[in-house]
Order: C-alpha cells, then structure tokens, then sequence
C-alpha cells in the first residue's frame, strides 16, 4: 500500500500486481484491510476521548490553580494592610 504514493511507474507495478492476484486472495487481503481500519478507527476514538479527558482535566487544574493563586494573593494583601 505504501508503493502507492511514490513513482507512477512503481504504482503501476503495484496495481498489476493486484490484477494477478486471485479473487480469493483480493478477498482475505480485504478483510485483513478492513479489519485493520476497524482497529485504527478504534484507536482514534480512543485517542480523542482521552485527548478531550486531559483536556478537562487541565482546565479544571488551571482553574484551581488560579483561584489558588487569587486567594493567596487576597491574604498578602489584606496582611499588608493590618
């Protein structure tokens, strides 16, 4: 499959390669393809639910951080002024 991006001659070769093949054989390389994309859809799921999870979780933090840092900020101060 990676054949396919480079030299047009190179693809050619690739493509009568596929014409030679047996239908039987097209069709288990088929399968074997489709389950493949099956595996990496799966995956890219994944990866985004856990992007989107991480992503909540920094803002949650950076959120705690700053009232953290506001409220420390409001006891220097009113230190200060006593």
């Amino acid at each position: 499959m990676e054949k396919m991006r480079g030299n047009p001659s190179d693809r050619l070769s690739s493509i009568r390669v596929y014409e030679k093949m047996p239908v039987e054989s097209l069709n288990v390389l088929l399968k074997q393809l489709e389950k493949e994309k099956r595996s990496l859809e799966s995956q890219v799921k994944e990866y985004a639910f856990r992007l989107e999870q991480e992503s909540k979780a920094y803002h949650r933090t950076n959120n705690e951080r700053r009232s953290y840092i506001a409220e420390m900020t409001q006891e220097l101060i009113h230190s200060w002024l006593q």
